[in-house]
């Protein structure tokens, strides 16, 4: 047998016991592990030196990417936090859940009401928390972020919450350590842990932090070492709670962040690559780890029914998302056929509110964007989405049918009536969110 044949072989073999050993996760588990999601606030997939990125601005992650499977093509269900993260908790598209309109949208009101009225995770949806908790795990979370709160209902199912108004990685981990001793008495354990550090405004981090004469770049170099910082707390409570052993592992992001992209700064305006290509990365327990890149794209709604297909739990019809167990089992390199949704909304004081709708096929993107213009991108020759082949002789079936794609989904899905809930922000949660960009 040649060299190459016997390679080829190997691999092969490899294939299939990674494929089986994955396959079987899918059965009930009578010795769950635990699991942790971590969120990591506005982090853009390409800042990472496992997606490509020139600067070494997360080594553990890098680590860890090394002995997981690491997705290339993850996407958000939208480009700012709210949605966003109700999406992973409950896989469904904001458009479904209803959670459209949080501190962001209000807070730009607050000069037309005392109150801020915020939409919220219907009570009568079961969210990835109250799945675990009602298969035996003990749930724990910490947010930095201020709209991963119980008034919009993410807090449904955790049996302890708490949450900070961006007080940096250092203080959730040290709420962490302080329940060391109850999350590693809890035989299992699901926690849910929301960084903020990459979100705005960038603090500047010694020595990862490099100052630049050009103001663009410089906000670069502090949202990078706000990066590296956080990969350093991260691998800190990854070795405190010890990680390695029995733990499914899942990190990802809400959304990214825009440095002029597409001329704008910030997110929740746009559905660009730069604000809804997240990182996904799975790093199960050592029986089942395997390391592999998987080049199809999926979305972050995926992660709860990935979760439910690993433990062997029963799927819930109305969910958006699907499982990637047999994706990673089988060849990394396959493509899909599936198209992939991002939708965002926006109020405007005195007129309809504006919604950006982004469609993905492995190969194109349609995007009708805020002020009614439509994009058509090939991400096959241009992932960085820099020309627009939108209304281009031959094109505009391309954009015809992803549009009509997003719009039959739209029309057949299910639909949750919109809840909401309202507060009076005191004077310091008020200069919180202006710090934020929720209060202009």
């Amino acid at each position: 047998m040649k060299r190459k044949d016997i390679r080829e072989a190997a691999i092969a073999i490899f294939l299939i016991a990674a494929m089986g050993s994955l396959i079987c996760c899918s059965h009930k588990k009578e010795n769950p592990p635990n699991i942790v999601v971590v969120v990591i606030d506005t982090l853009r997939a390409d800042h990472l030196p496992v997606y490509g990125y020139s600067k070494n601005t997360a080594p553990f992650i890098t680590h860890l990417a090394s002995q997981a499977v690491v997705f290339e093509k993850a996407y958000s269900a939208s480009s700012w936090t709210a949605p966003a993260t109700a999406s992973i908790f409950t896989s469904l598209y904001p458009f479904q859940h209803g959670v459209v309109t949080g501190l962001l949208a209000a807070g730009r009101h607050r000069q037309q009401n005392s109150k801020i009225t915020i939409n919220r995770i219907p009570e009568e949806i079961q969210t990835l928390t109250e799945l675990l908790r009602r298969r035996g795990y003990r749930t724990f979370g910490v947010s930095d972020n201020i709209n991963i709160q119980s008034l919009q209902g993410f807090t449904q199912g955790f049996g302890k919450f708490r949450l900070f108004h961006d007080r940096s990685a250092e203080a959730l981990n040290g709420q962490i350590k302080k329940w060391g001793g109850q999350i590693r008495n809890s035989k299992p354990y699901y926690l849910y842990i929301h960084y903020n550090d990459p979100h705005e405004k960038y603090n500047p981090h010694p020595p990862w932090y490099q100052r630049m004469d050009n103001p663009l770049e410089d906000k670069k170099s502090a949202y990078d070492s706000e990066i590296r910082y956080t990969d350093e707390k991260f691998r800190e409570i990854f070795e405190f709670l010890g990680w390695d052993d029995h733990t499914l592992l899942i990190l990802t992001a809400d959304h990214g962040e825009e440095f002029g992209d597409h001329g704008g700064q910030g997110h929740g305006m746009s559905l660009y690559r730069e604000v809804i290509h997240v990182p996904l990365i799975i790093y199960f327990p050592p029986a089942e780890r395997v390391h592999r890149r998987v080049a199809a794209q999926v979305s972050t709604l995926d992660i709860l029914p990935t979760i439910q297909d690993y433990l062997g739990l029963k799927r819930a019809k109305i969910w958006a998302g699907k499982s990637q167990l047999s994706l990673i089992g089988h060849d990394p390199s396959q493509k899909s056929r599936r198209v992939i949704y991002s939708h965002l909304q926006l109020k405007t004081a005195g007129q309809p509110d504006r919604i950006a709708i982004s469609a993905l096929s492995e190969s194109w993107k349609f995007i009708r964007n805020l002020n009614g213009s439509n994009e058509l991108f090939n991400l096959e020759k241009d992932f960085l989405e820099k020309q627009s082949w939108y209304g281009q002789p031959g094109y505009r079936e391309i954009a015809a049918g992803l549009e009509t794609q997003f719009l039959t989904f739209e029309k057949k899905c299910p639909k949750f009536e919109k809840q909401t809930a309202s507060y009076a922000p005191s004077q310091k949660w008020l200069e919180k969110l202006k710090a934020l960009g929720y209060v202009k």
